[in-house]
């Protein structure tokens, strides 16, 4: 088994194609075994020892890759550092091994670490002002500002990592992946107890997954404090869910803590909106039922604009309650409509079309415009 602390190059080797290879062990007692020319170190032996003191002077030269899997060797291509601590002098350190790389030193005053290895672990500790690679599926959980462990090792002062799976995140921005001071441009599972902003796509309230990042944010909603929306095509969607909006493009999801803001756009086919006293929507609203609450007057376009508290335009509402304000319905209903209200005020045209041949009504129906239907009945 191979062990090291330090910079991790991405150097993929597989371990069917290695015809040599070296067991590597990295210590603070030697002698060495291992060589370092021209800022590689390897061996040839099947198995092999590099002393912290050979690397650090190594590492004071400029950037080395550690590598495991080449040479004359019989051994599996493993790193073990097992001890001992290392200066890198600002430098990057890259570690590469055909198998595993087990890290329990210490690494100080790096630049980048790279990894490559087809398993990473260790109770060692790396400090550096560069980027973590070759993480790959091991997760990264954040600690603190720029602080965090992956495989039990731990890590501060790096910027940027590139695991797919990060846990602890606190205040993710969704579009620039980062969290605590580190970017994790690779990140396609983020689990935490924070807000997520810069969500500038759709968000998926009941999968938690971002349509613009392709993040599936987990735990939160879980712990999702707060969702904010950026830019015009931020869209809140979902299956079935009950929303409230209780201020402009800002809301909460029944029976849940979160709340969102700065999403125009609301999205679910099966969904019910409840309007708040303050609450609307800028953008575009697709939902099953619009619930005003105890609004005086409102008016609803089916299948366009002008819809009460809806800046853009409104899609698949097959019921509309209003009960005891008025209605004013327009547009076009796909299906039956259901319309709850004490007076239901057909001022312009309502229109039923793909077949749509039944519509209830709740309270008195006026129709001053025209009206094409097939067959409505009066509760």
């Amino acid at each position: 088994m191979l062990r090291i602390a330090g910079l991790f190059v991405l150097s993929l080797v597989c371990a069917p194609c290695a015809l040599a290879a070296t067991d590597l062990t990295i210590s603070a007692t030697g002698p060495s075994t291992a060589t370092c020319t021209a800022g590689v170190c390897s061996s040839n032996a099947t198995s092999s020892v590099l002393t912290t003191a050979d690397l650090q002077a190594a590492l004071a030269g400029g950037s080395v890759v550690v590598n495991a899997s080449t040479g004359s060797g019989s051994g599996a291509g493993s790193i073990d550092w097992t001890d001992g601590t290392v200066d890198a002098g600002g430098h990057s350190l890259s570690l590469t091994a055909t198998t595993s790389i087990t890290f329990d030193g210490t690494l100080t005053n790096l630049a980048n670490l790279a990894f490559s290895s087809t398993s990473l672990t260790g109770t060692g500790s790396a400090d550096g002002t560069g980027a973590i690679t070759g993480l790959g599926s091991t997760a990264f959980s954040l600690t603190g500002t720029k602080a965090g462990t992956a495989g039990g090792i731990s890590f501060s002062g790096f910027t940027a990592a590139d695991t797919t799976t990060v846990t602890g995140a606190v205040y993710f921005d969704d579009s620039a992946k980062s969290s605590l001071g580190m970017t994790f441009a690779s990140a396609a599972y983020v689990s935490g107890d924070c807000n997520i902003t810069g969500i500038g796509g759709s968000f998926n309230v009941d999968t938690g997954v971002s349509s613009a990042s392709g993040i599936q944010y987990s735990g939160f909603a879980f712990g999702i404090d707060h969702l904010v929306g950026a830019g015009t095509a931020a869209t809140i969607t979902g299956t079935g869910d009950m929303y409230t909006l209780d201020a402009a493009d800002s809301g909460h999801l029944s029976g849940n803590p979160m709340i969102w803001s700065g999403f125009p756009n609301i999205s679910d086919a099966t969904g019910t909106l409840l309007f708040g006293p303050s609450g609307s929507a800028s953008g575009n609203v697709t939902m099953a039922e619009l619930d005003y609450g105890t609004s005086t007057t409102v008016t609803v376009n089916l299948s366009g604009t002008g819809t009460t508290g809806i800046g853009g335009t409104t899609a698949g509402v097959s019921k509309v309650d209003n009960n005891p304000g008025n209605l004013n319905i327009t547009g076009t209903a796909n299906g039956a409509l259901d319309m709850i209200a004490p007076n239901v005020i057909n001022s312009t045209s309502l229109t039923f079309g793909n077949g749509a041949t039944a519509a209830s009504v709740t309270g008195d129906y006026t129709q001053s415009g025209s009206l094409n239907l097939h067959g409505i009945s009066t509760n």
